[in-house]
């Protein structure tokens, strides 16, 4: 099962397929891929302590509750065992922080800012505690504390790469330009090749009516990430109430290349070409209020999208939370909780919330794609089909959202449809070698698995050095027992690839349970299970390994975990009846 849900290449981002263990779908254009994961230093110790839990002492025990509670969804009881988990460690500004994130869930942020506070004052050289704690304040609309906090966080740590920006946007709230200037001019000097220290530079200058003075500073921000389709909306904007028409559809032409959805600055543009080369001042000022009145909001969702790239989905979420306490339809805020929520594996959650993304939203299409896969994971593959139909409706020639049909289709045994479904995906994207990777699998499920290793092979043809490939075929080979010395050459391959993807450690070392080296294999299998802690079968190959080691309670503790981890029907009932032959 090592290749299920491998990322296809370097440059595109994907997370594991949030309806199974063999497909991957694509989240979104433009984020970055995400970061690696490991176990959590609670589960940790909860994974520690859990062959002995009648000596466990109530704090452990109330720890245990807390996390299993907000990992189901169920605040409340997460926020009470928490609350009695403060009463007993009262120092303890990390029980304080994860009590205010609760709160905020709740949309209490009196009792967030309570305990953000105290976390704050207990460890203030944490950032995460200063950032909330920050963020809290000005979802209140209380500006100047949040200004205070932020400046302490600088005085900290004068290099810190998000502060500078938060902190600028409250200054420019509060109309103190100048203060906001001398920030950014510093932050710049500090991070010259970050682009949103340019662009908010900028914005002063242009909330200020002073597009001169803007326009060095958005050429830099498009010189550190030639992508920034904001600042070209901005470049335009200059030209265009400079009368330079001509160059301002230049900038626009190519806003629209990084974004083809903007649909009002393509009914603009054809106003342009329409009209003659001038605004009328009541147009001007209503395109500048669309292009650049943002509030706090924009850099806190950016915030969270970096954490999410960096795999930390905990603090994504709160992030994301504390948008969302301040404009609970804010659907870029909901869709890439939803996407965090899966990685934690918070189904449930994760479903709410993604019903919640209005439907005129841009990202309403792949919201439903998202239920969609979600709802195949946990076996609902009706409603699946129905999501993933309707998100067709929206997006009816997008190929991710096909593959992810197909794989649904594919479930309900309706084979020969899910291939021609990747058939056609295939055809729509014939240089993503992510589309026929996903048809070996399905291929390779319904135990068509040499058609699914030729197809593999097609790959190798083209790309030597396709890890994912090697990774296939070399699980696969090593599943069925064939060739099993080959399938150690392809995935030693892999590994040098991509030495620190979980699923292909995880595919050399079950090669290794293969070969009845368990020592050895059970380094590599819990090398997968580190890396990709949220999935069902890797941890059942860390069980299975301690099961011939003779470990028998870590191997029912690892097999327990799988089956919380969503697992599919089949894979369900196999880790079952392990639990049941250990009991």
């Amino acid at each position: 099962m090592g290749y299920a849900c491998n990322r296809a290449t370097d440059d595109e981002e994907y997370v594991e397929n949030i309806g199974g263990r063999r497909g991957r779908t694509l989240v979104a254009a433009g984020c970055a891929k995400p970061g690696v994961t490991g176990v959590s230093e609670s589960q940790a110790r909860a994974l520690a302590s859990a062959q002995d839990i009648e000596a466990r002492s109530e704090y452990f025990y109330l720890l245990i509750v807390a996390e299993d509670a907000a990992m189901r969804g169920d605040f409340d009881r997460a926020r009470e065992a928490y609350f009695r988990l403060a009463k007993l460690d009262p120092d303890n500004a990390d029980i304080h922080r994860t009590l205010a994130a609760l709160w905020v869930k709740d949309g209490n942020l009196d009792q967030a800012i309570f305990n953000a506070s105290r976390a704050y004052a207990l460890a203030p050289a944490n950032v995460d505690n200063a950032v909330l704690l920050s963020g809290l304040y000005a979802a209140q609309g209380r500006l100047n504390d949040a200004i205070r906090v932020y400046r302490e966080i600088l005085a900290r740590d004068p290099d810190h790469e998000d502060v500078p920006l938060l902190l600028s946007r409250l200054l420019i709230l509060k109309k103190e330009f100048h203060d906001a200037r001398t920030l950014l001019d510093d932050y710049i000097r500090r991070h010259p090749d970050a682009p949103m220290g340019h662009f908010e530079r900028a914005r002063i200058e242009l909330l200020d009516d002073r597009c001169d003075a803007a326009e060095p500073y958005l050429d830099e921000a498009v010189r550190a990430e030639p992508q920034f389709e904001l600042a070209e909306l901005a470049l335009g904007y200059c030209a265009e109430i400079g009368g330079a028409d001509t160059t301002a559809i230049e900038h626009y032409e190519r806003a629209l290349d990084i974004n083809p959805d903007n649909t009002r600055l393509r009914s603009h543009l054809v106003q342009m070409h329409l009209r003659g080369s001038h605004l009328e001042d009541a147009q001007r000022e209503n395109e500048k209020l669309r292009l650049f009145d943002f509030d706090e909001s924009d850099v806190r969702v950016n915030r969270g999208l970096i954490l999410y790239q960096q795999g930390r989905f905990d603090e994504a979420v709160n992030e994301f939370d504390l948008v969302l306490a301040a404009d609970a339809k804010n659907g870029q805020a909901l869709y890439f909780k939803g996407v965090c929520l899966t990685r934690l594996n918070r189904v449930d959650e994760a479903l709410r919330t993604y019903a919640r993304i209005p439907s005129d939203h841009p990202l309403y299409g792949d919201a439903l794609a998202a239920r969609g896969g979600l709802l195949r994971r946990i076996g609902r593959l009706d409603e699946a089909a129905e999501h993933l139909r309707s998100a067709l409706k929206v997006h009816p020639d997008d190929p991710y959202l096909m593959r992810t049909l197909a794989l649904v289709v594919s479930d309900q045994g309706k084979v020969d449809e899910a291939v021609r479904m990747m058939r056609k995906a295939m055809d729509l994207l014939p240089n993503d070698d992510a589309m026929p990777y996903t048809l070996a699998n399905i291929l390779e499920r319904a135990g068509r698995w040499e058609e699914g290793v030729e197809l593999m092979e097609g790959v190798l043809d083209k790309d030597p050095d396709n890890a994912d490939a090697l990774n296939f075929i070399g699980y696969t080979l090593a599943e069925k027992d064939v060739d099993l010395d080959r399938a150690e050459d392809l995935l030693k391959r892999a590994v040098d690839l991509r030495p620190n993807d979980g699923y292909i450690a995880d595919s050399y070392g079950w090669l290794l349970y293969k070969r009845a080296k368990y020592k050895e294999a059970l380094v590599w299998l819990e090398k997968g299970f580190r890396l990709v802690p949220d999935e069902a079968v890797v941890a059942e190959h860390v069980g299975d390994c301690h099961m011939k080691m003779g470990n028998e309670s870590a191997a029912l503790g690892f097999y327990r975990l799988a089956l919380d981890l969503h697992p599919e029907p089949d894979v369900r009932a196999r880790l079952e009846k392990k639990v049941e032959d250990i009991d």
